[in-house]
């Protein structure tokens, strides 16, 4: 049979014990190639080997469901897949290389030695799977979903895991450099022995960590170098502004915010939700830790007063710039902090122009 994409799609037609039965032996003759070995793990090597793949050509699938089908030993690389169902299906050796997979769903399936290099897996979901020395090196995986699976021995390297969600998932042994981490979700997961160097660049040694949320940092700490740059960065170019977020206070801060953007600093406003872990004091106060000054507005006061008391004495590198609008007072406490010299004299504006013509110079005193 001449393998055509019309072909292929007669095949599948016909059930899963008729493809089965042609998998079976389509790929019983083809001769053993070995696809992959890293020197550097020991544990990986037998795993990167594969004995025999069959190509098809690329192929267009939407809206199909696959029960208990062999796709073992099959090279489907370039192919693009839309809301298909995978159930009970073995990707023994499979290379889905460069293939899309949009709003997929794999359920209690087996993915062994499988390659998925440069697949685009985005909002795709995969139920009780496990994926046993596998390659999803480079993968797009944003908002994807894994629901107690199972991940050993995986090369993870480069993928985008942004926003990826993680739910109740074990993941063991594997090799995370590169990976994009933010807003993943892990609720409920296992994470261990997460390697986070490099193979090219750190072949003499082997770094592991056992939170996946934390690699980037981790590895960032490994270089002194790199992390002391990065710091250096932050705390040169940030300024966290605070104030009141009526209407009108908002559009001073606001202001503010443009203007030492322009200046070529990194402005922080806080007009968002804290993080579920921490109250919206304590998120302040850490970005505080890493900002060269704060602009405190203490108009019409509210938090402020709060926040300014876990800053002012914990932090005396911190230069403080409280802010007030001409014809109000700073509130009753304010004065307690006369005494700490990082705090500077209260700057009067008569006007959102005038404080931002004198945004620079404020900046400047503070250096």
């Amino acid at each position: 049979m001449e393998l055509t994409e019309k072909s292929i799609i007669d095949l599948i037609d016909q059930g899963a014990e008729e493809w089965n039965n042609w998998v079976k032996e389509l790929t019983k003759n083809v001769r053993g190639i070995k696809l992959h070995s890293d020197k550097s793990l020991r544990n990986y090597q037998s795993y990167h080997i594969s004995l025999s793949i069959a190509s098809l050509p690329k192929m267009k699938l939407s809206r199909r469901k696959f029960k208990q089908f062999d796709f073992s030993r099959l090279k489907i690389q370039s192919s693009e897949f839309n809301y298909v169902e995978f159930d009970d299906c073995d990707f023994f050796e499979t290379q889905f290389d460069n293939s899309k997979f949009n709003y997929c769903i794999f359920k209690n399936c087996t993915f062994k030695k499988t390659y998925f290099i440069g697949a685009n897996l985005n909002y795709s979901k995969f139920n009780n799977c496990k994926f046993i020395g596998c390659n999803l090196s480079k993968t797009e995986q944003y908002l994807t979903k894994y629901d107690n699976c199972t991940i050993l021995y995986t090369y993870l390297k480069f993928a985008n895991l942004t926003e990826t969600h993680l739910y109740k998932t074990t993941i063991d042994s594997s090799k995370i450099y590169g990976v994009s981490t933010w807003g993943i979700k892990i609720e409920g997961s296992i994470s261990k022995n997460l390697i986070i160097t490099n193979d090219i660049e750190d072949n003499s040694s082997e770094i592991s960590v056992d939170n996946i949320e934390i690699a980037q940092f981790i590895y960032m700490l490994i270089d002194n170098r790199k992390i002391r740059d990065v710091v250096t960065s932050l705390t040169s170019k940030v300024i966290l502004i605070l104030g009141r977020f009526t209407d009108e206070r908002l559009e001073v801060l606001e202001g503010i915010k443009q203007k030492i953007r322009e200046l070529g600093y990194i402005p922080v406003l806080f007009t968002f939700s804290p993080s579920l872990n921490r109250d919206l004091t304590e998120t302040i106060q850490l970005i505080a830790n890493i900002s060269k000054m704060v602009f405190a507005d203490i108009t019409d006061p509210k938090s402020i007063p709060q926040e300014l008391s876990t800053i002012i004495p914990n932090l005396p590198s911190l230069k403080v710039q409280p802010l007030l609008l001409e014809g109000n007072r700073e509130y009753a406490m304010f004065e307690h902090w006369n005494r700490y010299p990082w705090v500077e004299d209260i700057f009067e504006y008569s006007s959102e122009q005038h404080l931002l013509s004198n945004v620079q110079k404020l900046i400047n005193k503070s250096s």
